[in-house]
């Protein structure tokens, strides 16, 4: 076969890429003389190299629970199993969210001295940190202090089960207004 004629259906599968570009029909090539016409294959797009659509991407990442503080039993930083998975929720939107930052502030109520009052509150801070970190949430981005009975809120017996807490507290591009 010369060369010109071999070229035919080289160029007629370049025409038929530029044309499917374009949204055109293939063309057909007339053949040389004994031999079926040449209709060029328009090349289909790879499965899972486009990006994908729809109501899987339009997924959003996980938002914080709504509940942001940890209550602890009198004298205890021990987290039972309940504020565990409270917190391993709160760790998944941190892990989503990789420019939050949480603020993880401890308190105690008055009974007991106010140096083991302060203590107590870092130590239950620290403890809810410590479940956060497990779940994979970065140290770094974690803010964690405990301010004893100072900021524990109203005193009196009827407030002290609420006193005895760790607040959360977020610290994303959000909330800071830089989005």
């Amino acid at each position: 076969m010369p060369k010109s004629i071999a070229v035919i259906p080289v160029l007629a599968a370049l025409a038929a890429t530029g044309c499917a570009a374009r949204g055109h029909d293939a063309p057909s090539v007339p053949a040389p003389a004994g031999e079926p016409p040449v209709t060029a294959q328009v090349p289909q797009p790879v499965a899972g190299t486009e990006p994908e659509t729809g109501p899987a991407a339009a997924q959003a990442a996980p938002e914080p629970p709504a509940t942001y503080t940890v209550h602890f039993a009198p004298g205890s930083a021990e987290l039972d199993a309940v504020q565990r998975d409270l917190l391993a929720r709160h760790a998944e939107y941190l892990v989503a969210h990789p420019r939050a930052m949480l603020a993880v502030t401890g308190h105690a109520d008055p009974r007991g001295s106010a140096a083991a009052n302060l203590e107590l509150s870092r130590r239950r801070a620290e403890a809810v940190a410590a479940v956060l970190r497990e779940h994979g949430v970065e140290a770094g981005r974690l803010i964690v202090d405990g301010l004893g009975e100072a900021a524990a809120g109203e005193a009196g017996p009827g407030q002290w089960a609420q006193q005895r807490r760790v607040d959360l507290e977020y610290l994303d591009d959000y909330r800071l207004g830089r989005r």
